[in-house]
C-alpha cells in the first residue's frame, strides 16, 4: 500500500471519529434539552396546582358560614315499653377461678349481687330513655335456669346450694327486684315467666309435663302470690314452652327458654337453627320478635330474635364446648308503639 493510500485511510478514519463525536454531542444535547423541557413542564404543573390550592384556600377564607338553628327534639310523639330479660342465673352453682383460668368466679353471694345489679342497672336504662318518650310499661322476662339443679352428677358434687335452697334464694332475689322497681318507678310491671331445662326434678327433660316437674314453675307461682293484690304488677305464667305477649296490638313477642333450639357448633352459630325454628313457629302463630336465653350468648340486634346472655358467665362447660368468652350480661330493649324495636343495650351485672 502506498503512502498516499495510507494517509487517505487515516483521514477517513479521523473524519468518521469526528462525525461520531459530533453525533454523540448532538444526542447528549437533545437528551439534556428533553430533560430540561420535562423539568419545566413539571414545574409549570406544580405551579398550576399551587395556584389552585391558593385559590381554594382564599375561597374558604373569604366564605362567611351561615349556621342555622337546630330545634330541640321534644320527643318522638309515641310511647314505648321497656323490656328487660333475666335468665341463666344458676344461683346455686359454684364456679372456681382455677377451672376458668382466672376468667370467672361465681358463688351464691355473687349471684345475689349480680341479679341486684340487673335490677338497678336495668331500671337506670329505663329511666334514661323515659326522659324524652312516654314509657308506661316494663316487661320483665324471667326466662329460666334461675337454678342449676342436679341434672348432672358434677352439679351434685359442686353446687353450693341444693335445688330447694337455690329456689328459695332465687325467689327472695326476684321478689326484692320487683319491689325495687315498684319503689323507684310508676310503670306497670308485667312479668313473663318461663321455666328452663336446669330447674327440673327429673333426670331427663319432660316435654308435655315439663311444668309439672319444674322447681322454677313452682317458684313463679309463689312469687306471683306475693303480688296478687298489687295492681302495678301482673304475672304471665303458662304451662307450655312458648308464651306470647302482644304490645300495642301490632307487635307480638314470643318468649321461651331457648333449649328447644339446638346446634352443634355449626357455621354461623345459633343463627341458622334459630331462624329455622322461628319459621316453623310462625306457621302456627306469627311473632314480631322471639326472645330467649339458654345459650349464654347475647345477640341483641339479630333481626327476628333477641338471645340473652347469662348472669353466671364463663364456666368449665363453656370451655369444654369451646364457647367464646362473654362477660356476664343481660338484655334491655324497647318496643316503640310506632317503630317497633328501637333501643337495645346490655345490662352489665358485674
Amino acid at each position: 500500500m502506498g503512502r498516499n493510500t495510507i494517509l487517505e485511510a487515516v483521514d477517513v478514519q479521523r473524519q468518521d471519529q469526528e462525525t461520531t463525536k459530533k453525533e454523540l454531542i448532538e444526542r447528549r444535547k437533545k437528551e439534556e434539552l428533553e430533560a430540561v423541557r420535562g423539568q419545566v413542564k413539571r414545574l409549570l404543573r406544580e405551579r398550576e396546582e399551587q395556584e389552585h390550592r391558593l385559590e381554594f384556600a382564599l375561597g374558604i377564607a373569604n366564605h362567611k358560614s351561615k349556621a342555622f338553628e337546630i330545634p330541640r327534639t321534644k320527643g318522638l310523639g309515641s310511647e314505648a315499653t321497656s323490656v328487660m330479660v333475666l335468665s341463666d342465673v344458676h344461683v346455686d352453682e359454684t364456679v372456681e377461678e382455677g377451672v376458668t383460668n382466672g376468667l370467672n368466679k361465681y358463688t351464691p353471694k355473687i349471684a345475689r349481687e349480680s341479679v341486684a345489679k340487673f335490677f338497678s342497672n336495668g331500671l337506670r336504662l329505663h329511666q334514661i330513655f323515659s326522659k324524652d318518650i312516654a314509657v308506661h310499661n316494663i316487661l320483665l322476662a324471667l326466662l329460666g335456669d334461675m337454678i342449676s339443679g342436679y341434672i348432672h352428677p358434677e352439679l351434685i358434687e359442686n353446687n353450693s346450694l341444693s335445688p330447694t335452697q337455690g329456689t328459695i334464694q332465687a325467689l327472695d332475689i326476684l321478689k326484692s327486684g320487683i319491689q325495687y322497681f315498684k319503689k323507684h318507678c310508676k310503670a306497670k310491671i308485667t312479668v313473663v315467666c318461663k321455666f328452663g331445662n336446669h330447674g327440673r326434678t327429673t333426670d331427663k327433660i319432660r316435654i308435655s309435663t315439663g311444668y309439672k316437674n319444674s322447681y322454677e314453675w313452682m317458684m313463679y307461682h309463689f312469687l306471683a302470690s306475693e303480688f296478687q293484690r298489687d295492681d302495678q304488677v301482673e304475672f304471665i305464667i303458662e304451662d307450655g314452652y312458648l308464651s306470647y305477649v302482644s304490645l300495642y296490638e301490632k307487635y307480638t313477642l314470643r318468649f321461651h327458654h331457648g333449649d328447644a333450639i339446638r346446634y352443634k357448633d355449626g357455621v354461623g352459630g345459633i343463627t341458622i337453627p334459630v331462624n329455622k325454628a322461628i319459621a316453623n313457629w310462625d306457621k302456627e302463630r306469627k311473632a314480631y320478635l322471639d326472645v330467649f336465653g339458654h345459650h349464654h350468648t347475647q345477640m341483641l340486634d339479630a333481626g327476628k330474635f333477641v338471645c340473652n346472655g347469662s348472669v353466671i358467665g364463663y364456666n368449665p362447660y363453656g370451655i369444654y364446648i369451646k364457647a367464646a368468652y362473654e362477660r356476664p350480661q343481660q338484655s334491655f330493649f324497647m318496643i316503640d308503639s310506632q317503630r317497633g324495636k328501637t333501643v337495645c343495650a346490655p345490662i352489665l351485672v358485674r
